[in-house]
């Protein structure tokens, strides 16, 4: 388990935001507003890239794979205040 755990925070650490999220999406390119959203998300969070993908991965995993930019800034804004600043806790 901790081997499988390691192995998802160096997918995290090691990819853009960008690329894992084309990824999720099954190789599609992104679109506009896929990528405002990315940008917006780094600009207003300051979270670094691993962060910010594992918050794109859990909102594609609770909202049955669609992007939902108010409820991505909702997480972001939670995990604000709650100081997240590593991919372990993010994943938490």
């Amino acid at each position: 388990m901790k081997e499988t755990v390691e192995l998802i925070k160096g997918f995290f650490e090691d990819i853009a935001p960008e690329q894992m999220l084309s990824l999720a999406l099954g190789g599609r390119e992104l679109n506009s507003e896929q990528l405002t959203l990315i940008q917006a998300i780094k600009r207003e969070s300051e979270f670094p890239d691993p962060i910010i993908n594992v918050l794109l991965q859990y909102s594609l995993v609770i909202s049955n794979g669609q992007l939902n930019g108010q409820h991505i800034e909702q997480i972001a804004a939670q995990w604000q205040q709650h100081n997240v600043q590593l991919v372990e806790q993010a994943m938490c």
